[in-house]
């Protein structure tokens, strides 16, 4: 099974953001092993605060034994909440707060010349997993986790916030997965899935791929970077 610090997109916008030792960083979206992984890269001297709305995730968040790690239960655009070197936004699914609150995020937060990554869902994400959910018989999900902002709306917001040098990058991965069902379980908490609809949605999975062995999917991810 593919675990949530595997994942292709994260350690691809890891990599653009060029994160260096002693540095403060300020995380949007980002779940424990992405923390880890951002904490593992900056060391000990680095400063690292996680912004995560949801309160009970964040007290979660709070409790795992990262070093360095602060975590402010609040929106990103909410509040000025320090100056950073960098800035990594990478949530799972769409998020709950709007996309407006990013470019407010980069702008409020960075120092002058602070970098910053985004990635977040594309419009579709995973259109075989979209297919299999109809083929569910259930409804729609509402709003849709799975559909994210355009790479060119992204960067407009971007600049239109006060970002320089905004950038697009292409996001599309190839998942390489041990079965249909490993990509439902990982997806399951986010999409707030109950037992019988995640095993429903595995099914429907393995038919449209065909297979209940090991598969591909592309994923589409939106990534912007720039600097402030």
């Amino acid at each position: 099974m593919r675990g949530l610090d595997d994942l292709p997109w994260f350690h691809a916008a890891l990599e653009l953001l060029d994160l260096r030792r002693h540095e403060r960083v300020l995380a949007i979206g980002c779940m424990a092993p992405q923390l880890r992984a951002i904490a593992r890269l900056i060391g000990e001297r680095g400063e690292l605060t996680a912004i995560e709305p949801d309160r009970t995730r964040a007290e979660q968040l709070a409790g795992e034994p990262i070093p360095g790690l602060a975590v402010v239960a609040a929106s990103p655009g909410a509040d000025r909440f320090g100056s950073f070197d960098a800035l990594l936004a990478c949530p799972l699914v769409t998020p709950a707060w709007p996309w407006s609150e990013l470019p407010a995020a980069a702008h409020n937060n960075l120092r002058p010349g602070g970098r910053f990554a985004i990635d977040v869902p594309a419009p579709d994400m995973i259109p075989v997993l979209r297919t299999a959910w109809a083929k569910t018989g259930r409804p729609p999900l509402q709003p849709d986790p799975l559909a994210g902002i355009a790479d060119d709306r992204l960067a407009h917001e971007l600049r239109a916030g006060g970002l320089r040098r905004v950038d697009t990058v292409l996001g599309t991965h190839l998942l390489t997965l041990e079965s249909p069902f490993d990509l439902v379980e990982l997806w399951t908490p986010a999409l707030r899935l109950d037992d019988r609809t995640a095993a429903e949605l595995g099914r429907a999975l393995a038919s449209e791929l065909h297979s209940t062995g090991a598969c591909d999917l592309l994923v589409h991810r939106t990534r912007v970077h720039g600097i402030r």
